[in-house]
């Protein structure tokens, strides 16, 4: 027979084991390393034949900092105007400059990919040619075509407020639905939305082979990937645009195998555009079930269709107070094109509930 307390025992030892390995490698840093652990270093003979390599500003050298956080964030913002046919180089040095204001900030300045886009919010960003170095100060304004902002005003036109989505997988914790990632580093305690890790890979792969910008953290490192390759044996590697300068044989770049991301991968942050089809899980559901995803279907299809008949009543001057009960056969989608412009909002309601819907019986298929 099972000795279930011994066993539970094990359990939490393990845990602890797991812990203060990842505490070990986090101590080690993301500072420059002379030596790369992903298979760039690992095996220099290897041939890669690049599938897909996208836009990207010139490699920078964070040196001896532990600021990798910073530069793979920008990097893939950087990478994603590029895209759009917008060319953008940020300063790393200004984020790293704003940290001395923050009372919570490590004076090791580590972070996670997300703490940047929380500071660049605060504190604004500048171009790379604005400020080269931490000692230097931090610029007030930003010039560009003949027009001056504030580095907030200029933050805000690179990266929208909630334009971004931090990923993460856990296997202990409920899918789809939002968690602090568990880490020193996240010292801002900001929240993930948690996925399995073949969604995870789908979407980031995806994302890539879209051309969109693509932050990867691992354990002790964060870089941005910028493209898809495979070697001579068929194996596939994310490219990804590192920020140890460009004395390696790829120039600055690492080639890191699927196999490594879908083992190591701590989080990853991309635009909602390149997630695609993304809804919020209700804090009070977790669909971890069927029976769980079944209900919150019906509770998102009861209010979807209060909202209903409240924007039907509403496009008529009269608003009703008793709502008609709700049906899960009456259909979430009203045809609005015959009512007036106010009921635009409404609309976007509706579409917001109903996306919400079919995700949670997706979930319970």
């Amino acid at each position: 027979m099972i000795n279930y307390e011994l066993f539970r025992t094990f359990v939490t030892d393990m845990k602890r084991i797991v812990y203060l390995i990842t505490i070990l490698v986090l101590l080690t840093g993301c500072a420059k390393k002379k030596n790369s652990r992903y298979a760039t270093s690992l095996n220099e003979s290897l041939h890669f034949t690049n599938e897909v390599l996208n836009r990207m500003t010139p490699v920078k050298d964070q040196g001896d900092s532990e600021t990798c956080w910073i530069y793979a964030m920008l990097a893939a913002i950087e990478t994603e105007h590029l895209a759009w046919g917008d060319s953008v180089n940020l300063s790393p040095y200004y984020i790293e400059k704003m940290m001395e204001q923050e009372p919570e900030a490590p004076e090791s300045k580590r972070g996670e990919a997300a703490t940047l886009l929380r500071l660049m919010e605060k504190y604004g960003i500048v171009g790379y040619d604005a400020m080269r170095s931490v000692d230097t100060p931090a610029p007030r304004y930003v010039f560009m075509l003949g027009a001056e902002y504030t580095p907030q005003e200029f933050a805000r036109s690179v990266c929208a407020p909630g334009e971004y989505l931090q990923l993460m997988c856990d296997d202990d914790k409920p899918y789809y639905a939002e968690t602090e990632l568990d880490t020193p580093d996240n010292w801002l305690h900001d929240r993930y939305l948690n996925i399995p890790m073949d969604s995870l890979f789908a979407k980031t792969e995806r994302a890539v082979r879209q051309h969109h910008g693509v932050c990867w953290c691992d354990e002790g490192h964060g870089m941005a990937i910028v493209g898809i390759a495979h070697d001579d044996e068929g194996r596939k590697y994310f490219i990804m645009k590192n920020s140890w300068g460009t004395d390696n044989p790829y120039k600055g770049l690492e080639y890191v195998p699927f196999d490594y991301f879908k083992k190591h991968t701590v989080s990853v942050i991309m635009t909602k555009k390149a997630y695609g089809n993304f809804q919020v899980t209700p804090s009070f559901v977790s669909f971890t079930s069927k029976p769980a995803a079944a209900s919150a279907s019906r509770i998102l299809s009861e209010v979807a269709q209060s909202l209903s008949a409240l924007a039907l009543a509403r496009s008529s001057s009269t608003i009703s107070t008793t709502l008609p009960k709700a049906s899960s056969r009456v259909s979430l989608e009203p045809d609005f094109s015959a009512f007036s412009p106010r009921m635009s909002s409404a609309k976007r309601c509706m579409t917001s509930f109903s996306s919400l819907k079919q995700s949670a019986q997706m979930v319970a298929l």
